[in-house]
């Protein structure tokens, strides 16, 4: 039986593919655009399928001639191409995930991961840590279509006993397996330390002042492999951090201590809505045995470390 990844060459489904990979487990990818650089040291071990999650029929037929029997649902358009075009999110992001439920009953899965994210919480001002079961105010409409999707996976679960589980992730970040065009923070943080890292300067225009909770790219993938594996769990959604806080001039300032010299130039405001209250992450503890491993400044070191490693291996970086 093997493991399907929607969007297995992106950004966490390159990293995740890895370490599916490195437990043994047979791994097909799905993606509409495959980015074979960004899974390389494994491309040997998967089985690319070129496919839209939008593409029911493709879908399906990937299903059974593979024998898959678990889906780790990542296919998504991000926050920007949602906020683009609304239409395009509500075909990619909701159908494609209606299609990915819709094919887990009718081809017998037993199990479908879906990344989630903290955004169906945006709007709330509280300071407290967010449960998971806070009311939720999505104001984008990438949160919207995140909120739909786990109520979705709810009705499925509940009507025709498919074990859906939700991880809503909080902003990640951390080394990319592939060239990464700048993009919101995650982005920034790409440029602020990939190109100091190689002696270059960095320039973000804007963002300074946005505060946002992060979640180093390592510890999203673990998550997603506890999630794989866990059994009998008394919930089926779960937020996923590293509980901490801070502004983007202040990772800055953690990259400068790591690489003296560094030029990072960095505009004010925000390139997302500022986070409130860190998400309370105790149910994911007790029930997936999830633990970061990352704070913020851990993480900026851990990436900094894997973007001079790379150099040393002569690896080819694009701009940002």
């Amino acid at each position: 039986m093997s493991i399907l990844v929607t969007g297995g060459t992106g950004y966490i489904g390159a990293h995740l593919v890895k370490a599916l990979c490195d437990r043994g487990e047979e791994v097909v990818i799905y993606d509409v655009a495959p980015l074979f650089s960004a899974i390389s040291d494994v491309v040997e071990r998967v089985k690319v399928v070129k496919g839209d999650v939008s593409d029911y029929a493709l879908l399906l037929r990937t299903i059974k001639e593979n024998d898959v029997d678990r889906i780790i649902h990542l296919a998504s358009l991000l926050s920007e191409a949602c906020r683009a075009s609304p239409y395009a999110a509500l075909k990619i992001n909701v159908e494609g995930t209606v299609n990915v439920l819709e094919a887990a009953r009718l081809m017998d899965i037993r199990k479908v991961i879906y990344a989630s994210s903290r955004a169906v919480y945006h709007g709330l001002t509280v300071s407290e840590p967010l449960k998971e079961d806070f009311p939720k105010h999505p104001k984008t409409v990438y949160g919207i279509t995140k909120l739909t999707c786990e109520l979705y996976g709810e009705y499925y679960a509940e009507n025709y006993g498919i074990d859906f589980v939700a991880l809503r992730f909080s902003l990640v970040y951390g080394p990319s397996r592939a060239p990464m065009a700048f993009r919101g923070v995650s982005g920034a943080i790409a440029e602020m330390i990939e190109k100091p890292a190689l002696g270059l300067p960095a320039r973000i225009p804007k963002g300074g002042d946005g505060q946002h909770e992060f979640l180093y790219i390592k510890d999203a993938v673990e998550a997603l492999v506890l999630a794989t594996y866990a059994k009998n769990l008394r919930h089926r959604v779960f937020n996923i951090s590293s509980t901490q806080i801070a502004k983007l001039r202040d990772v800055a300032e953690m990259v400068k201590k790591y690489i003296p010299g560094a030029i990072i130039e960095l505009g004010p405001g925000q390139l997302l809505p500022s986070a409130y209250g860190p998400l309370d992450i105790s149910r994911a503890r007790s029930e997936l045995g999830f633990e970061p491993r990352y704070g913020i400044e851990e993480g900026v070191k851990d990436y900094i470390d894997e973007v001079r490693a790379r150099r040393r291996d002569r690896f080819t970086y694009g701009e940002g």
